[in-house]
Formats: C-alpha cells, structure tokens, sequence
C-alpha cells in the first residue's frame, strides 16, 4: 500500500469525489494545491486533496483565495477525502499526516475544510482530531449558503477542568455524557459525536 502524488492518467478519479466534485482539476493541481492517492497494487483506494495556506479558510472561497506555493504556506488543509474501501479513508488522512511531516517538514498544522454533516463530523472525531471552528449556513437572497466546519489533527490532549468538561466518570469508571448536557439517559462519552448531532440536529 502506498500514498503518491496523483498520475495524469488516474485524473479522471476525481469525478468520484462525493464531497466537492464541483472544484476543477486545475485548483485542485494548482502550485498550492495537490492531490495524493492510496494504491494497493492496480486500484486506487483512496484520495486525499490539499492545500496549502498560512490561515484556516472558513469556506471554498477562501481555499482558492487562500492556497500559497507549497513551500510558503505552513498549513496543510485537507479540504475533501474519500475511499473505495471500508477503513481506507481513515488510514489516507493519517498515514497522509505522517507522509507530509516527513516531505514537508515546515508544515505545523493539518486541518480540515469539511461540510457540517453527521458523516463528516464522526469521521474526523473518531479519528482522533477536534472541532476548532463552526461556520454556520445562511439563506441570502434565496440562495442557501453551506456552513461549514474545520477539525484539526495532532492538538496535543489538553486535561481540561473538570467542570469545563461534557463528560464525567459514572460510577464504573466509564466516561458518560453529564446529566446537564440533556441526553435523559446514561450515555456513553464518544469524543462528542452525539452532542455535535444534537446541537446540530444529527444533520447526514
């Protein structure tokens, strides 16, 4: 299994793309902007688009406005990703994380530009990364405006105040939801999927 630049003649894979399949291949290979895939021998598993910025963009506007050369941007944002095979998504962006901290050193932070949907949500949550920042859609002039959301991998884990936390230890030790966050009943803490579905109306 092996994580490389996209050739020419695997191009046409981006039609596939289930997230953005509206951004054009020249934004998408442009001098700030690159595409990786995932082979295993002949088939594509994997795909995995970035770009390269110095701020976290809050939407597409700012992921064409904002993308820079590779080498001047210390921001690599993930902006879509997708698999053909069960697991395989989770294992791009990280294994894609750790390709990039080698080839691109000067690189400190890896976020995401990601619609705000229950799949995108517990996607990036159990893989391990946290919610930085919510832009919410909006309806101007008739036209519905998509919101949307940036997760960011490799924050270091930060012991929070108990009383700063949405979750508590019951009486075995396992971690729930506290009893104020409304749920009615015990539940399970899940690195706060089920409270970003509850504010955000369990959106798919």
């Amino acid at each position: 299994m092996t994580i490389r630049h996209i050739e020419i003649d695997e191009y046409p894979i981006i039609k596939q793309d289930p997230v953005r399949p509206h951004i054009p291949l020249n934004q998408r290979i442009s001098n700030g902007s690159e595409i990786y895939v995932m082979k295993n021998g002949k088939d594509i598993d994997a795909v995995l688009c970035v770009s390269y910025m110095n701020q976290v963009p809050s939407n597409e506007d700012d992921l064409r406005d904002f993308s820079v050369e590779q080498t001047g941007g210390n921001i690599a944002v993930f902006y879509t990703v997708w698999s053909n095979k069960k697991g395989m998504g989770r294992k791009m962006v990280l294994q894609g994380i750790d390709m990039l901290k080698k080839t691109k050193p000067h690189l400190n932070r890896f976020v995401t530009l990601s619609p705000i949907t229950q799949m995108a949500s517990k996607f990036h949550l159990k893989n391990g990364a946290k919610l930085i920042n919510t832009t919410k859609g909006y309806v101007k002039d008739g036209v519905t405006v998509q919101g949307y959301q940036n997760f960011e991998y490799g924050l270091p884990a930060v012991e929070l105040d108990p009383e700063q936390r949405d979750w508590e230890y019951d009486g075995d030790g396992l971690k729930i939801y506290k009893p104020e966050k409304g749920f009615g009943t015990k539940t399970l803490w899940d690195n706060g999927v089920a409270l970003w579905n509850k504010i955000f109306g369990g959106k798919g």
